[in-house]
């Protein structure tokens, strides 16, 4: 976990002052490896947006590559670059359409941005253009007595860092769980009541 930037940030209610460490989360990986709402992708050992190679490859009557296939491959765009051994990513683009209309409940007439969204943010990722960063908050005050606990979370993207709303946003939920953890460890007799 190595920091990369440290800043001060204060509770515009209480006025409380919280350093903020940002750091590389390391521990995730590919988006679309992490998550399953995305596009269809291949991996591929060839470039089928090149017709020789597609009707090469339909020729040779393996299952994946059919007549349908060849009719999506001029249009898949390359994700990532030939470092999957010797196969690159390639992200389908007709299906990918498809299943923004079927999976993520896109409008059709929306389903070409949708796609067209979900590839630059994950083309973004391999290009690294963003990557993973993990936040740790912790009150600023070195004479406070809960000045070593600590609110950890990972797996934010760092696009959140170019953006002052959602920043703040994330930082004020941090300080939130922050300040609730300290009050858990204050009155640890005290019962929780449960939620009704």
């Amino acid at each position: 976990m190595s920091d990369f930037n440290t800043q001060i940030y204060t509770d515009p209610h209480t006025k409380i002052e919280y350093e903020v460490k940002y750091w590389y989360d390391q521990g995730h990986g590919a988006p679309d490896t992490e998550f399953d709402s995305h596009g269809h992708i291949l991996l591929l050992d060839f470039d089928p947006t090149d017709p020789k190679e597609v009707e090469e490859r339909v020729s040779q009557g393996h299952p994946l590559f059919s007549e349908e296939f060849a009719m999506r491959a001029p249009l898949m765009r390359l994700l990532s670059e030939y470092r999957f051994g010797k196969n690159a990513k390639w992200y389908d683009f007709v299906t990918s359409m498809n299943i923004a209309t079927t999976e993520w409940g896109v409008a059709p007439e929306k389903a070409y941005d949708a796609a067209e969204k979900d590839y630059k943010y994950l083309r973004g990722w391999y290009n690294d253009e963003w990557y993973w960063i993990g936040i740790t908050v912790r009150r600023a005050d070195e004479s406070d007595p809960w000045h070593e606990v600590d609110h950890t979370v990972g797996g934010f993207e760092s696009l959140i860092l170019d953006n002052y709303e959602d920043k703040m946003e994330v930082l004020g939920e941090m300080v939130l769980c922050l300040e609730s953890e300290i009050r858990t460890m204050k009155h640890k007799e005290q019962l929780s009541l449960p939620l009704t």
